[in-house]
């Protein structure tokens, strides 16, 4: 009864049902003030400040827009509205914000010299906004490895999609959630703008596990960042007889060698795999069949037991338990023969992630175990076994050596 209560209290906002030209008018006035955006253009915005407000259609989100787009232009502000107001208004109000969205991207494209950059920026936002954002940085180092485009370049790009983008140091996101709507629609922003959501996720699952085997997608344009993907004892740790939070300069070790895209890759490898393997039927067979083969080959290799090691240092390890959870439930055809014997050594009551063991992957697998310093071991946290009993670890197959065994 509560809950049929608090449904009837829902209200269904419509973006297009309300005016604010009000507001509006003070916006633009407000940018036309000493130190506003459109200050050095004040005489020529005076003189259209009905067509800018009879063209918003009271659409506070389309002159907030406006101004960013003009204000960005710079030395062509003039020409950049003078564009925008011979569109004229349309009969909807979705429609003058398309306009207004489809101008933003070709300006940038037109600048930019390359339309397929701008879309596949563009298309990465999207897929990133409905999983986790990722910051500029993190974002250059998931175009696909056809794009040797520079950091400085990547960044000046967005610069000219600041209309209807927001960036910093942590994440690239969309002006207004309008934007998403815009580029997710292919009859709104057009076929040559427009990127299906399931080659968007084969993009982002690649790049996932590119980036944790290899640590870039393309050498070239992270010249100045030495990649650094998943590896034994990644971040160089003289022992592992402490806990993570008692070793000296752990938090800078782990900033150094786990890098924001090895840690969001970490982190979100099977969010795009399962879009486009289950949820999406517009993925073709042999998108899907090779994002399936590089998950089973991923669970299969010793990088699933560095996967867990950069976890522990990062504190994720639950992530990891979840991540092998979702990937047994599923009927995505990957192989969780791996899983099921792993997801024993990923639950756990805490993050400390250590002490540790060292142990080969051989007793992850089931095999004939073995213990020492090879470049084969990994670290596996004694407290991530929680309050799994050893005697029902080996029923399973898995055996764990003993402190006796230990270094």
């Amino acid at each position: 009864e509560s809950v049929s209560k608090l449904g009837s209290l829902m209200l269904v906002h419509d973006l297009y049902a309300n005016d604010a030209f009000d507001d509006i008018r003070k916006l633009i006035e407000a940018a036309l003030e000493p130190g506003g955006r459109l200050h050095d253009i004040k005489e020529f915005v005076e003189d259209r400040i009905n067509d800018l407000l009879k063209n918003s259609q009271g659409l506070f989100v389309w002159i907030e827009t406006v101004i960013n787009f003009v204000a960005e232009n710079e030395d062509t502000k003039l020409d950049a509205l003078e564009n925008i107001l011979k569109s004229g208004p349309h009969e909807e109000a979705e429609e003058t914000l398309d306009d207004l969205y489809l101008a933003v991207i070709e300006s940038a494209t037109a600048r930019t010299k390359s339309k397929d950059t701008v879309k596949t920026i563009l298309a990465l936002v999207l897929a990133t906004s409905r999983v986790a954002p990722l910051s500029a940085r993190g974002l250059h180092a998931f175009l696909p490895p056809k794009f040797s485009v520079p950091f400085t370049t990547f960044e000046n790009i967005l610069g000219r999609l600041s209309a209807i983008l927001l960036f910093d140091d942590q994440s690239v996101t969309v002006f207004h959630t309008s934007v998403l709507d815009f580029i997710g629609s292919e009859a709104r922003c057009g076929k040559e703008n427009f990127m299906p959501q399931s080659e968007t996720d084969v993009t982002m699952a690649g790049g996932c596990f590119e980036i944790m085997a290899t640590g870039t997608r393309n050498a070239k344009r992270q010249w100045n960042r030495p990649p650094c993907g998943l590896s034994f004892n990644m971040c160089g740790l003289k022992t592992s007889h402490l806990r993570n939070d008692a070793m000296t300069d752990f938090d800078k070790q782990v900033h150094e060698k786990v890098s924001l895209e090895l840690r969001y890759g970490c982190l979100h490898w099977w969010d795009y795999p399962k879009s486009s393997l289950i949820e999406h039927s517009a993925a073709s067979d042999e998108e899907s069949d090779t994002i399936s083969k590089k998950a089973s080959n991923f669970l299969m290799s010793t990088l699933s037991l560095f996967w867990l090691e950069a976890l522990s240092l990062s504190g994720k390890l639950t992530t990891g338990r979840d991540i092998l959870l979702k990937v047994q439930q599923s009927k995505s055809g990957v192989s969780s023969s791996y899983t099921t014997r792993t997801i024993c050594s990923c639950l756990f009551a805490g993050s400390g992630g250590v002490p540790t063991i060292h142990i080969r992957d051989a007793p992850i697998l089931g095999t004939k175990p073995s213990c020492c310093h090879s470049q084969h071991a990994s670290f596996i946290p004694l407290a991530s076994l929680g309050s799994i009993s050893i005697p029902a670890l080996e029923s399973l197959g898995i055996r764990l050596p003993r402190y006796a065994d230990l270094e």
